[in-house]
Protein backbone atom coordinates (compact mmCIF):
# COMPACT_ATOMS: atom_id res chain seq x y z
CA UNK A 1 0.00 0.00 0.00
CA UNK A 2 2.82 2.40 0.86
CA UNK A 3 4.38 1.75 -2.56
CA UNK A 4 1.08 2.53 -4.30
CA UNK A 5 0.64 5.80 -2.38
CA UNK A 6 4.26 6.73 -3.06
CA UNK A 7 3.82 5.99 -6.79
CA UNK A 8 0.68 8.17 -6.98
CA UNK A 9 2.48 10.99 -5.15
CA UNK A 10 5.45 10.80 -7.53
CA UNK A 11 3.12 10.83 -10.55
CA UNK A 12 1.30 13.89 -9.26
CA UNK A 13 4.61 15.64 -8.63
CA UNK A 14 6.12 14.96 -12.04
CA UNK A 15 2.85 15.02 -14.01
CA UNK A 16 0.72 17.74 -12.38
CA UNK A 17 -2.92 17.97 -13.31
CA UNK A 18 -3.88 20.91 -15.54
CA UNK A 19 -7.19 22.49 -16.40
CA UNK A 20 -7.55 23.04 -20.12
CA UNK A 21 -8.62 26.54 -21.11
CA UNK A 22 -12.03 26.73 -22.73
CA UNK A 23 -13.33 28.65 -25.73
CA UNK A 24 -16.79 30.18 -25.36
CA UNK A 25 -18.95 31.71 -28.07
CA UNK A 26 -21.55 34.46 -28.24
CA UNK A 27 -23.95 34.96 -31.14
CA UNK A 28 -27.32 36.64 -31.44
CA UNK A 29 -29.14 33.36 -32.06
CA UNK A 30 -27.62 31.65 -29.04
CA UNK A 31 -29.28 30.84 -25.73
CA UNK A 32 -29.09 31.74 -22.06
CA UNK A 33 -26.54 30.38 -19.62
CA UNK A 34 -29.04 27.69 -18.71
CA UNK A 35 -29.98 26.74 -22.23
CA UNK A 36 -26.45 26.61 -23.67
CA UNK A 37 -22.97 25.79 -22.46
CA UNK A 38 -21.44 28.46 -24.69
CA UNK A 39 -18.85 25.96 -25.86
CA UNK A 40 -20.00 25.65 -29.47
CA UNK A 41 -20.34 28.13 -32.31
CA UNK A 42 -23.93 27.07 -32.92
CA UNK A 43 -27.42 28.51 -32.57
CA UNK A 44 -29.78 27.41 -29.81
CA UNK A 45 -32.43 25.09 -31.23
CA UNK A 46 -35.12 26.47 -28.91
CA UNK A 47 -35.56 23.42 -26.72
CA UNK A 48 -33.65 21.93 -23.81
CA UNK A 49 -30.92 22.98 -21.36
CA UNK A 50 -27.15 22.58 -21.21
CA UNK A 51 -26.89 22.17 -24.95
CA UNK A 52 -23.73 22.61 -27.00
CA UNK A 53 -24.58 26.05 -28.38
CA UNK A 54 -23.43 29.64 -28.08
CA UNK A 55 -24.56 32.18 -25.50
CA UNK A 56 -26.89 34.90 -26.74
CA UNK A 57 -25.10 37.67 -24.78
CA UNK A 58 -21.60 38.31 -23.35
CA UNK A 59 -23.06 38.65 -19.83
CA UNK A 60 -23.57 34.89 -19.71
CA UNK A 61 -19.84 34.45 -20.12
CA UNK A 62 -18.66 37.44 -18.10
CA UNK A 63 -21.32 37.62 -15.43
CA UNK A 64 -22.96 40.90 -14.46
CA UNK A 65 -23.15 43.24 -11.50
CA UNK A 66 -25.82 45.43 -9.97
CA UNK A 67 -23.63 48.17 -8.49
CA UNK A 68 -20.06 47.81 -9.80
CA UNK A 69 -18.77 47.44 -6.23
CA UNK A 70 -18.41 43.69 -6.00
CA UNK A 71 -22.11 42.87 -5.82
CA UNK A 72 -21.90 40.65 -8.87
CA UNK A 73 -23.65 37.45 -9.78
CA UNK A 74 -21.84 34.16 -10.22
CA UNK A 75 -23.29 33.55 -13.65
CA UNK A 76 -20.12 34.08 -15.63
CA UNK A 77 -18.39 31.04 -17.01
CA UNK A 78 -15.08 32.60 -18.05
CA UNK A 79 -12.05 31.59 -16.03
CA UNK A 80 -8.34 32.28 -16.07
CA UNK A 81 -6.96 31.62 -19.54
CA UNK A 82 -10.28 31.18 -21.33
CA UNK A 83 -11.28 32.75 -24.67
CA UNK A 84 -14.56 34.42 -25.54
CA UNK A 85 -15.41 34.79 -29.24
CA UNK A 86 -18.22 37.24 -30.00
CA UNK A 87 -19.27 35.99 -33.40
CA UNK A 88 -21.62 38.69 -34.61
CA UNK A 89 -24.23 41.27 -33.72
CA UNK A 90 -24.85 44.21 -31.44
CA UNK A 91 -25.19 43.74 -27.68
CA UNK A 92 -26.41 46.12 -24.95
CA UNK A 93 -23.87 45.77 -22.15
CA UNK A 94 -25.94 47.93 -19.80
CA UNK A 95 -29.21 47.82 -17.93
CA UNK A 96 -32.03 45.53 -18.95
CA UNK A 97 -34.79 44.02 -16.91
CA UNK A 98 -33.47 40.67 -18.18
CA UNK A 99 -30.51 40.76 -15.81
CA UNK A 100 -31.42 39.61 -12.30
CA UNK A 101 -30.39 41.92 -9.49
CA UNK A 102 -30.13 45.01 -11.67
CA UNK A 103 -32.15 47.78 -10.08
CA UNK A 104 -34.04 50.19 -12.34
CA UNK A 105 -33.28 52.95 -9.83
CA UNK A 106 -29.52 52.43 -10.18
CA UNK A 107 -29.11 51.42 -13.80
CA UNK A 108 -25.56 52.85 -14.02
CA UNK A 109 -24.32 49.93 -11.91
CA UNK A 110 -25.74 47.24 -14.17
CA UNK A 111 -22.51 46.31 -15.93
CA UNK A 112 -20.46 43.26 -16.83
CA UNK A 113 -18.27 41.68 -14.19
CA UNK A 114 -14.49 42.14 -14.30
CA UNK A 115 -12.73 40.22 -17.04
CA UNK A 116 -10.59 37.51 -15.37
CA UNK A 117 -6.84 37.42 -15.86
CA UNK A 118 -5.36 35.89 -19.01
CA UNK A 119 -8.70 35.95 -20.83
CA UNK A 120 -8.95 36.78 -24.52
CA UNK A 121 -12.05 38.43 -25.95
CA UNK A 122 -12.11 38.59 -29.73
CA UNK A 123 -14.63 39.41 -32.40
CA UNK A 124 -15.83 37.21 -35.27
CA UNK A 125 -13.51 34.21 -34.94
CA UNK A 126 -10.42 32.94 -33.19
CA UNK A 127 -8.33 34.86 -35.73
CA UNK A 128 -10.39 38.06 -35.50
CA UNK A 129 -12.56 39.85 -38.03
CA UNK A 130 -10.23 40.77 -40.86
CA UNK A 131 -12.29 42.97 -43.17
CA UNK A 132 -15.62 41.73 -41.77
CA UNK A 133 -17.89 43.84 -39.60
CA UNK A 134 -16.82 43.78 -35.99
CA UNK A 135 -19.38 42.94 -33.30
CA UNK A 136 -20.58 45.99 -31.36
CA UNK A 137 -20.74 46.15 -27.59
CA UNK A 138 -22.72 49.20 -26.52
CA UNK A 139 -24.17 50.22 -23.20
CA UNK A 140 -27.27 52.05 -22.08
CA UNK A 141 -28.62 52.85 -18.66
CA UNK A 142 -25.85 55.41 -18.05
CA UNK A 143 -23.57 52.40 -17.43
CA UNK A 144 -20.29 53.09 -15.65
CA UNK A 145 -18.35 51.34 -18.41
CA UNK A 146 -18.78 48.84 -21.22
CA UNK A 147 -15.90 46.52 -20.31
CA UNK A 148 -13.91 46.36 -17.07
CA UNK A 149 -10.39 44.93 -16.73
CA UNK A 150 -9.52 46.51 -13.40
CA UNK A 151 -6.80 44.63 -11.49
CA UNK A 152 -6.68 41.88 -14.11
CA UNK A 153 -3.47 40.67 -15.73
CA UNK A 154 -2.78 39.42 -19.22
CA UNK A 155 -6.17 40.29 -20.75
CA UNK A 156 -6.41 40.64 -24.54
CA UNK A 157 -9.32 42.38 -26.29
CA UNK A 158 -9.38 42.50 -30.08
CA UNK A 159 -11.66 43.12 -33.05
CA UNK A 160 -14.45 44.75 -31.04
CA UNK A 161 -16.33 48.05 -31.40
CA UNK A 162 -17.50 49.88 -28.26
CA UNK A 163 -20.01 52.75 -28.23
CA UNK A 164 -23.35 53.98 -26.90
CA UNK A 165 -26.60 55.10 -28.49
CA UNK A 166 -27.20 58.63 -27.22
CA UNK A 167 -26.10 62.10 -28.36
CA UNK A 168 -24.73 63.61 -25.15
CA UNK A 169 -21.54 64.42 -23.26
CA UNK A 170 -20.29 64.64 -19.69
CA UNK A 171 -20.74 68.23 -18.41
CA UNK A 172 -21.86 69.42 -21.83
CA UNK A 173 -23.78 72.71 -21.53
CA UNK A 174 -26.72 71.63 -23.69
CA UNK A 175 -26.35 67.99 -24.78
CA UNK A 176 -27.17 66.51 -21.39
CA UNK A 177 -27.00 62.76 -20.81
CA UNK A 178 -30.15 61.19 -19.46
CA UNK A 179 -30.11 58.68 -16.62
CA UNK A 180 -32.27 55.77 -15.65
CA UNK A 181 -33.58 52.77 -17.49
CA UNK A 182 -34.48 54.74 -20.63
CA UNK A 183 -31.03 56.26 -21.11
CA UNK A 184 -28.87 54.95 -23.93
CA UNK A 185 -25.44 56.25 -22.93
CA UNK A 186 -22.33 54.78 -21.36
CA UNK A 187 -19.83 56.66 -19.22
CA UNK A 188 -16.54 55.03 -20.33
CA UNK A 189 -15.56 52.49 -22.94
CA UNK A 190 -12.94 50.46 -21.06
CA UNK A 191 -12.15 50.83 -17.36
CA UNK A 192 -8.65 49.48 -16.78
CA UNK A 193 -7.48 50.76 -13.40
CA UNK A 194 -4.84 48.41 -12.05
CA UNK A 195 -4.66 46.31 -15.20
CA UNK A 196 -1.28 44.82 -16.06
CA UNK A 197 -0.14 43.43 -19.41
CA UNK A 198 -3.37 44.53 -21.10
CA UNK A 199 -3.38 44.15 -24.89
CA UNK A 200 -5.86 46.00 -27.10
CA UNK A 201 -5.84 45.26 -30.84
CA UNK A 202 -8.15 46.38 -33.67
CA UNK A 203 -10.48 48.22 -31.31
CA UNK A 204 -12.77 51.15 -32.10
CA UNK A 205 -14.19 53.11 -29.16
CA UNK A 206 -16.41 56.03 -30.12
CA UNK A 207 -19.20 58.25 -28.90
CA UNK A 208 -19.21 57.44 -25.17
CA UNK A 209 -20.13 60.31 -22.90
CA UNK A 210 -16.86 60.50 -20.98
CA UNK A 211 -13.58 58.62 -21.65
CA UNK A 212 -12.80 56.06 -24.34
CA UNK A 213 -10.30 54.39 -21.99
CA UNK A 214 -9.70 55.20 -18.33
CA UNK A 215 -7.12 53.42 -16.26
CA UNK A 216 -4.19 54.03 -13.97
CA UNK A 217 -2.03 52.16 -11.46
CA UNK A 218 -1.34 49.53 -14.11
CA UNK A 219 1.65 48.41 -16.12
CA UNK A 220 2.83 47.16 -19.50
CA UNK A 221 0.05 48.36 -21.77
CA UNK A 222 0.10 47.26 -25.42
CA UNK A 223 -2.17 48.89 -27.99
CA UNK A 224 -2.16 48.27 -31.73
CA UNK A 225 -4.56 49.58 -34.36
CA UNK A 226 -6.85 51.24 -31.84
CA UNK A 227 -9.08 54.19 -32.74
CA UNK A 228 -10.65 56.51 -30.16
CA UNK A 229 -13.10 58.82 -31.92
CA UNK A 230 -15.56 61.41 -30.68
CA UNK A 231 -15.44 60.46 -27.01
CA UNK A 232 -17.00 63.44 -25.33
CA UNK A 233 -14.59 64.19 -22.49
CA UNK A 234 -11.25 62.69 -23.60
CA UNK A 235 -9.88 59.74 -25.50
CA UNK A 236 -7.58 58.26 -22.83
CA UNK A 237 -6.81 59.22 -19.24
CA UNK A 238 -5.12 57.56 -16.30
CA UNK A 239 -6.57 60.09 -13.84
CA UNK A 240 -9.22 57.83 -12.36
CA UNK A 241 -10.41 60.25 -9.67
CA UNK A 242 -9.94 63.63 -11.33
CA UNK A 243 -7.14 64.55 -8.92
CA UNK A 244 -5.27 61.25 -8.78
CA UNK A 245 -1.70 61.38 -7.45
CA UNK A 246 -1.05 57.63 -7.51
CA UNK A 247 -2.53 56.47 -10.79
CA UNK A 248 0.69 56.07 -12.71
CA UNK A 249 1.29 53.34 -15.27
CA UNK A 250 4.64 51.61 -15.01
CA UNK A 251 6.65 49.14 -17.04
CA UNK A 252 7.13 49.28 -20.80
CA UNK A 253 4.12 50.49 -22.76
CA UNK A 254 4.04 50.03 -26.53
CA UNK A 255 1.41 52.01 -28.43
CA UNK A 256 1.32 51.65 -32.23
CA UNK A 257 -1.07 52.57 -35.04
CA UNK A 258 -3.23 54.55 -32.65
CA UNK A 259 -5.67 57.22 -33.86
CA UNK A 260 -7.28 59.63 -31.39
CA UNK A 261 -9.55 62.18 -33.04
CA UNK A 262 -12.28 64.61 -31.99
CA UNK A 263 -11.99 64.02 -28.26
CA UNK A 264 -14.09 66.65 -26.54
CA UNK A 265 -16.75 66.33 -29.22
CA UNK A 266 -20.17 64.72 -28.94
CA UNK A 267 -20.83 62.11 -31.58
CA UNK A 268 -24.31 62.13 -33.01
CA UNK A 269 -26.51 59.05 -32.79
CA UNK A 270 -27.83 57.56 -35.00
CA UNK A 271 -24.57 58.00 -36.87
CA UNK A 272 -25.83 59.83 -39.91
CA UNK A 273 -23.75 62.96 -39.78
CA UNK A 274 -21.61 62.98 -36.62
CA UNK A 275 -20.37 65.90 -34.53
CA UNK A 276 -23.27 68.19 -35.31
CA UNK A 277 -24.05 68.16 -39.00
CA UNK A 278 -27.74 67.79 -38.22
CA UNK A 279 -29.80 70.66 -36.86
CA UNK A 280 -30.27 68.86 -33.54
CA UNK A 281 -26.71 69.58 -32.36
CA UNK A 282 -25.43 72.07 -34.89
CA UNK A 283 -22.79 74.38 -33.40
CA UNK A 284 -22.79 72.32 -30.21
CA UNK A 285 -20.80 69.14 -30.85
CA UNK A 286 -17.29 70.18 -29.72
CA UNK A 287 -16.59 72.18 -26.57
CA UNK A 288 -13.55 72.77 -24.37
CA UNK A 289 -12.13 73.56 -20.93
CA UNK A 290 -13.36 77.12 -21.27
CA UNK A 291 -16.86 75.79 -20.75
CA UNK A 292 -16.98 72.69 -18.50
CA UNK A 293 -15.26 70.42 -21.04
CA UNK A 294 -11.89 68.70 -21.22
CA UNK A 295 -10.83 67.50 -24.66
CA UNK A 296 -7.35 65.96 -24.50
CA UNK A 297 -6.79 63.17 -26.97
CA UNK A 298 -4.48 61.34 -24.55
CA UNK A 299 -4.13 63.03 -21.17
CA UNK A 300 -1.82 61.76 -18.46
CA UNK A 301 -1.99 62.41 -14.75
CA UNK A 302 1.36 61.80 -12.99
CA UNK A 303 2.80 58.58 -14.36
CA UNK A 304 5.98 56.62 -14.79
CA UNK A 305 6.80 53.97 -17.33
CA UNK A 306 8.59 53.79 -20.65
CA UNK A 307 6.24 54.89 -23.44
CA UNK A 308 6.85 54.07 -27.08
CA UNK A 309 4.33 55.74 -29.41
CA UNK A 310 4.82 54.57 -32.99
CA UNK A 311 2.72 55.51 -36.04
CA UNK A 312 0.19 57.31 -33.87
CA UNK A 313 -2.13 60.23 -34.60
CA UNK A 314 -3.58 62.79 -32.19
CA UNK A 315 -5.76 65.20 -34.20
CA UNK A 316 -8.76 67.57 -33.99
CA UNK A 317 -9.10 67.27 -30.21
CA UNK A 318 -10.59 70.17 -28.25
CA UNK A 319 -7.53 70.46 -26.02
CA UNK A 320 -4.07 68.91 -26.47
CA UNK A 321 -3.36 66.00 -28.76
CA UNK A 322 -0.97 64.13 -26.44
CA UNK A 323 -0.52 65.68 -22.98
CA UNK A 324 2.23 63.83 -21.13
CA UNK A 325 3.88 66.67 -19.19
CA UNK A 326 3.17 64.82 -15.92
CA UNK A 327 5.40 61.93 -16.92
CA UNK A 328 8.22 61.39 -14.38
CA UNK A 329 6.44 63.73 -11.96
CA UNK A 330 5.70 63.64 -8.22
CA UNK A 331 5.57 60.07 -6.90
CA UNK A 332 6.81 58.86 -10.29
CA UNK A 333 9.92 61.02 -10.46
CA UNK A 334 12.52 59.35 -12.67
CA UNK A 335 14.09 59.34 -16.09
CA UNK A 336 11.86 56.92 -18.02
CA UNK A 337 11.64 57.88 -21.67
CA UNK A 338 8.74 58.82 -23.93
CA UNK A 339 9.47 58.26 -27.62
CA UNK A 340 7.26 59.48 -30.44
CA UNK A 341 8.19 57.92 -33.76
CA UNK A 342 6.31 58.62 -37.00
CA UNK A 343 3.52 60.35 -35.09
CA UNK A 344 1.15 63.11 -36.20
CA UNK A 345 -0.64 65.86 -34.33
CA UNK A 346 -2.75 68.41 -36.20
CA UNK A 347 -5.82 70.57 -35.69
CA UNK A 348 -5.82 70.37 -31.89
CA UNK A 349 -7.05 73.36 -29.88
CA UNK A 350 -3.92 73.04 -27.73
CA UNK A 351 -0.49 71.57 -28.39
CA UNK A 352 0.09 68.68 -30.73
CA UNK A 353 2.51 67.10 -28.23
CA UNK A 354 3.20 68.09 -24.61
CA UNK A 355 5.95 65.98 -23.05
CA UNK A 356 8.34 66.03 -20.12
CA UNK A 357 12.06 66.66 -20.44
CA UNK A 358 12.89 62.97 -20.94
CA UNK A 359 11.32 62.68 -24.37
CA UNK A 360 12.24 62.13 -28.00
CA UNK A 361 10.32 63.08 -31.15
CA UNK A 362 11.55 61.43 -34.36
CA UNK A 363 10.26 61.38 -37.95
CA UNK A 364 7.07 63.06 -36.74
CA UNK A 365 4.77 65.90 -37.77
CA UNK A 366 3.29 68.52 -35.45
CA UNK A 367 0.95 71.02 -37.10
CA UNK A 368 -0.19 73.90 -34.92
CA UNK A 369 -3.31 74.89 -36.90
CA UNK A 370 -4.93 75.33 -33.51
CA UNK A 371 -7.95 77.26 -34.80
CA UNK A 372 -9.25 74.24 -36.72
CA UNK A 373 -12.29 73.70 -34.46
CA UNK A 374 -13.06 77.39 -34.15
CA UNK A 375 -16.05 78.35 -36.28
CA UNK A 376 -16.83 74.81 -37.46
CA UNK A 377 -20.54 74.04 -37.76
CA UNK A 378 -20.08 71.20 -35.28
CA UNK A 379 -18.31 73.33 -32.61
CA UNK A 380 -19.61 75.67 -29.91
CA UNK A 381 -18.80 79.29 -30.53
CA UNK A 382 -17.22 79.50 -27.07
CA UNK A 383 -14.19 77.37 -27.97
CA UNK A 384 -10.98 79.25 -27.17
CA UNK A 385 -8.52 78.38 -29.92
CA UNK A 386 -4.78 77.98 -29.48
CA UNK A 387 -4.64 77.45 -25.73
CA UNK A 388 -1.29 76.56 -24.20
CA UNK A 389 0.91 78.60 -26.49
CA UNK A 390 3.11 76.02 -28.25
CA UNK A 391 2.83 73.39 -30.96
CA UNK A 392 5.33 71.20 -29.05
CA UNK A 393 6.07 71.67 -25.35
CA UNK A 394 8.53 70.15 -22.88
CA UNK A 395 8.07 70.41 -19.10
CA UNK A 396 11.12 70.04 -16.84
CA UNK A 397 10.84 67.97 -13.65
CA UNK A 398 14.57 67.50 -12.99
CA UNK A 399 17.99 68.37 -14.39
CA UNK A 400 19.08 64.86 -15.25
CA UNK A 401 19.97 63.77 -18.79
CA UNK A 402 18.84 62.73 -21.33
CA UNK A 403 17.47 66.03 -22.59
CA UNK A 404 14.51 66.34 -24.98
CA UNK A 405 15.18 66.13 -28.69
CA UNK A 406 13.40 66.61 -31.99
CA UNK A 407 14.97 64.84 -34.97
CA UNK A 408 13.93 64.56 -38.64
CA UNK A 409 10.54 66.13 -37.96
CA UNK A 410 8.29 68.86 -39.35
CA UNK A 411 6.65 71.50 -37.16
CA UNK A 412 4.21 74.17 -38.38
CA UNK A 413 3.00 76.84 -35.97
CA UNK A 414 0.40 79.54 -35.72
CA UNK A 415 0.61 79.41 -31.94
CA UNK A 416 2.74 81.69 -29.74
CA UNK A 417 5.78 79.54 -30.44
CA UNK A 418 6.66 76.33 -32.25
CA UNK A 419 8.61 74.86 -29.30
CA UNK A 420 8.35 75.65 -25.60
CA UNK A 421 10.55 74.60 -22.70
CA UNK A 422 9.00 75.25 -19.30
CA UNK A 423 9.70 74.47 -15.67
CA UNK A 424 6.73 75.47 -13.60
CA UNK A 425 7.68 73.11 -10.77
CA UNK A 426 11.43 72.94 -11.37
CA UNK A 427 14.07 75.66 -11.21
CA UNK A 428 16.65 74.78 -13.83
CA UNK A 429 20.05 76.08 -14.76
CA UNK A 430 20.98 77.29 -18.20
CA UNK A 431 22.94 74.08 -18.71
CA UNK A 432 19.71 72.32 -19.72
CA UNK A 433 19.27 71.84 -23.45
CA UNK A 434 16.66 71.05 -26.10
CA UNK A 435 18.06 69.45 -29.26
CA UNK A 436 16.51 70.05 -32.69
CA UNK A 437 18.19 68.60 -35.79
CA UNK A 438 17.23 67.79 -39.38
CA UNK A 439 13.82 69.39 -38.95
CA UNK A 440 11.60 71.86 -40.80
CA UNK A 441 10.26 74.67 -38.63
CA UNK A 442 7.67 76.84 -40.39
CA UNK A 443 5.94 79.76 -38.71
CA UNK A 444 3.02 82.06 -39.43
CA UNK A 445 0.93 84.58 -37.55
CA UNK A 446 0.15 83.86 -33.92
CA UNK A 447 -3.60 83.18 -34.08
CA UNK A 448 -4.19 85.02 -30.80
CA UNK A 449 -2.06 87.98 -31.91
CA UNK A 450 -2.73 88.21 -35.67
CA UNK A 451 -0.26 91.01 -36.31
CA UNK A 452 2.66 89.11 -34.80
CA UNK A 453 4.48 86.11 -36.20
CA UNK A 454 4.86 82.96 -34.15
CA UNK A 455 8.15 82.46 -32.34
CA UNK A 456 10.58 79.58 -32.78
CA UNK A 457 11.20 78.96 -29.09
CA UNK A 458 10.11 80.12 -25.64
CA UNK A 459 12.60 80.14 -22.77
CA UNK A 460 10.99 79.84 -19.33
CA UNK A 461 12.84 82.04 -16.78
CA UNK A 462 12.41 79.24 -14.23
CA UNK A 463 14.14 76.78 -16.55
CA UNK A 464 16.18 78.56 -19.22
CA UNK A 465 17.05 75.53 -21.32
CA UNK A 466 19.19 76.36 -24.34
CA UNK A 467 17.95 75.47 -27.81
CA UNK A 468 20.75 73.48 -29.48
CA UNK A 469 20.03 73.09 -33.17
CA UNK A 470 21.48 72.69 -36.64
CA UNK A 471 20.66 71.30 -40.09
CA UNK A 472 17.17 72.80 -39.91
CA UNK A 473 15.04 74.74 -42.38
CA UNK A 474 13.65 77.60 -40.29
CA UNK A 475 11.35 80.20 -41.84
CA UNK A 476 8.72 82.87 -41.17
CA UNK A 477 9.18 83.37 -37.41
CA UNK A 478 9.59 86.63 -35.53
CA UNK A 479 12.81 85.36 -33.91
CA UNK A 480 14.37 83.28 -36.68
CA UNK A 481 17.70 85.05 -36.37
CA UNK A 482 17.77 84.54 -32.59
CA UNK A 483 17.17 80.82 -32.40
CA UNK A 484 17.95 79.38 -35.84
CA UNK A 485 21.68 80.03 -35.83
CA UNK A 486 23.12 76.64 -36.74
CA UNK A 487 25.96 76.69 -39.23
CA UNK A 488 24.02 74.47 -41.61
CA UNK A 489 20.56 76.01 -41.13
CA UNK A 490 18.60 77.29 -44.11
CA UNK A 491 16.42 80.32 -43.37
CA UNK A 492 14.39 80.27 -46.57
CA UNK A 493 10.94 78.94 -47.49
CA UNK A 494 10.94 75.11 -47.24
CA UNK A 495 8.76 74.99 -50.38
CA UNK A 496 6.09 72.41 -49.76
CA UNK A 497 4.16 70.98 -52.67
CA UNK A 498 0.71 71.63 -51.15
CA UNK A 499 -1.37 74.55 -49.94
CA UNK A 500 0.10 76.07 -46.78
CA UNK A 501 -2.06 78.46 -44.75
CA UNK A 502 -0.62 79.92 -41.56
CA UNK A 503 -2.08 83.42 -41.98
CA UNK A 504 1.17 85.27 -42.64
CA UNK A 505 1.98 87.51 -45.55
CA UNK A 506 3.50 84.44 -47.21
CA UNK A 507 0.82 81.95 -46.20
CA UNK A 508 -2.55 83.72 -46.08
CA UNK A 509 -5.58 82.42 -44.16
CA UNK A 510 -5.79 79.54 -41.70
CA UNK A 511 -6.13 75.89 -42.64
CA UNK A 512 -9.47 74.67 -41.28
CA UNK A 513 -10.09 71.43 -43.15
CA UNK A 514 -8.85 67.94 -42.36
CA UNK A 515 -5.64 66.62 -43.79
CA UNK A 516 -3.08 69.41 -43.48
CA UNK A 517 -0.52 66.59 -43.34
CA UNK A 518 -1.26 65.91 -47.02
CA UNK A 519 -0.04 69.40 -47.95
CA UNK A 520 3.55 69.14 -46.70
CA UNK A 521 5.30 66.94 -49.25
CA UNK A 522 8.48 68.65 -50.44
CA UNK A 523 8.48 70.42 -53.78
CA UNK A 524 11.21 69.44 -56.23
CA UNK A 525 13.12 72.67 -55.56
CA UNK A 526 12.89 72.55 -51.76
CA UNK A 527 16.06 73.56 -49.90
CA UNK A 528 15.42 70.65 -47.51
CA UNK A 529 16.33 68.04 -50.13
CA UNK A 530 19.63 66.23 -49.45
CA UNK A 531 20.47 68.75 -46.70
CA UNK A 532 20.20 66.66 -43.51
CA UNK A 533 22.98 65.29 -41.33
CA UNK A 534 22.85 61.50 -41.50
CA UNK A 535 25.17 61.15 -38.48
CA UNK A 536 22.88 62.69 -35.85
CA UNK A 537 22.67 60.44 -32.81
CA UNK A 538 19.30 58.71 -32.55
CA UNK A 539 18.29 59.26 -36.17
CA UNK A 540 17.35 56.36 -38.40
CA UNK A 541 17.18 55.89 -42.16
CA UNK A 542 13.37 55.86 -42.54
CA UNK A 543 10.95 58.76 -42.80
CA UNK A 544 7.41 59.42 -41.54
CA UNK A 545 5.97 57.12 -44.21
CA UNK A 546 8.53 54.39 -43.36
CA UNK A 547 10.21 54.96 -46.72
CA UNK A 548 13.98 54.69 -46.85
CA UNK A 549 15.79 58.03 -46.72
CA UNK A 550 18.48 56.66 -49.03
CA UNK A 551 22.12 57.68 -48.99
CA UNK A 552 21.47 61.41 -48.71
CA UNK A 553 18.68 62.42 -46.35
CA UNK A 554 16.25 65.32 -46.64
CA UNK A 555 15.46 67.66 -43.78
CA UNK A 556 11.99 67.16 -42.28
CA UNK A 557 9.67 64.24 -41.61
CA UNK A 558 8.96 63.28 -45.22
CA UNK A 559 11.58 62.56 -47.88
CA UNK A 560 11.05 64.10 -51.29
CA UNK A 561 9.13 61.63 -53.47
CA UNK A 562 7.83 59.78 -50.42
CA UNK A 563 4.09 60.42 -50.11
CA UNK A 564 1.29 59.06 -48.00
CA UNK A 565 -0.13 56.03 -49.76
CA UNK A 566 -3.30 54.08 -49.13
CA UNK A 567 -1.72 52.11 -46.31
CA UNK A 568 -0.70 55.25 -44.42
CA UNK A 569 -3.95 57.15 -44.97
CA UNK A 570 -6.97 56.64 -42.75
CA UNK A 571 -9.32 54.35 -44.62
CA UNK A 572 -12.40 54.52 -42.40
CA UNK A 573 -15.57 55.67 -44.15
CA UNK A 574 -16.15 59.43 -44.20
CA UNK A 575 -19.39 61.30 -43.77
CA UNK A 576 -20.47 64.89 -44.06
CA UNK A 577 -17.95 67.53 -43.05
CA UNK A 578 -15.06 65.21 -43.87
CA UNK A 579 -15.06 63.61 -40.42
CA UNK A 580 -14.02 59.98 -40.34
CA UNK A 581 -16.17 57.44 -38.56
CA UNK A 582 -16.67 53.71 -38.57
CA UNK A 583 -19.94 51.90 -38.25
CA UNK A 584 -18.37 48.55 -37.49
CA UNK A 585 -16.40 48.11 -40.69
CA UNK A 586 -13.01 46.52 -40.04
CA UNK A 587 -10.02 48.75 -40.58
CA UNK A 588 -6.49 47.79 -41.46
Amino acid sequence: MRRIILFITICLFFFPTTVKASVFYVRTDGGTGTECTGLADAAYDGDGTGEACAFSHPFYALGWCSNDNGDCYDNGTLGNGDTLIVVNGSYNMGYSSSWSGCNSAFTYGCVSDQIPSNVTITGCSSSGCGSSTRPILWAGGHALQILAVRDSSGVTIQDIELTDHETCGNNHPTLICTSGEDSLNARDGISADGASSLTLTNILIHGVYRYGIIGGSGSNLTMSNVELYGNAYAGFTNDTTGTCANCGISGTNNISDLKIRYSGCVEEYPINGTLGSSNSIEEDGCWDQNETGYGDGWGFAATGGIWNFTDCEFSYNSSDGLDAIYHNKSAYAGTSLITLKRCLGEGNVGAAFKLDNHSSIEDSIAIGNCSYLEGQDFSRSTIVACRGGATVGFEWHDEVTPYPKIINSTILSNMDVAIMGSGSDQTCTSSQEVYVYNSILLGGYDHNDPGTLSGVYYVDPNCPATLVEDYNVCYDFKDTNTYCTGVHDDLTDPLFDGTIKLNSENFPNYYTTEGYVNEIDLASNSPAIDAADETVTGADAYDYTEASRGASWDIGAIEYGSTLDEEEEDDTPTISGGCAISSGVGFE
